[in-house]
């Protein structure tokens, strides 16, 4: 049985807006990040880690096929490495930057888990997942502190 891929594609679409309209704010800003582009940016992590979460446990039970797997994994692969690479570059408030640092790294550890995703042998899937999912509750829980 195949899952239907119009909502995972406009979930995609939404993951990919929100993240270039954030890239978008945070290059064309004068400073640092505050709190609150922060606590955006850690929900698009949490967003992108949580669909590649999905989509690891879909191909685990065989409810998508290795070609649509490898494909969105490689578009969330893509937008987390966006994500990485303007959090890298960005700058935060001082009392913020712990938080940048540690947003940075979970976003770095989604685009890795969602790059072997996309070229996962068959039964890896649920160990991926796991590390999504982590990725993901530790992103929400930066975004938590920043609110």
């Amino acid at each position: 049985m195949r899952e239907d891929p119009a909502p995972s594609r406009r979930l995609r679409v939404l993951v990919v807006a929100t993240t270039l309209a954030f890239l978008a704010g945070a290059c064309g800003g004068s400073g640092p990040l505050d709190a609150e582009a922060l606590s955006h940016e850690a929900d698009t992590v949490r967003s992108t880690a949580a669909e590649g979460a999905l989509l690891a446990r879909n191909a685990l039970a065989g409810r998508t096929t290795r070609i649509y797997t490898r494909e969105h994994a490689t578009d969330l692969a893509d937008s987390a490495s966006r994500t990485t690479a303007m959090l890298t570059q960005a700058t935060a408030e001082p009392a913020l930057q712990p938080e940048l640092q540690q947003l940075t790294q979970i976003a770095a550890q989604v685009n890795s888990a969602l790059e072997q995703l996309a070229t996962a042998p068959a039964g890896e899937e649920g160990a991926i997942a796991d590390q999504l999912q982590a990725a993901a509750d530790a992103s929400g829980q930066v975004g938590k502190g920043l609110t």
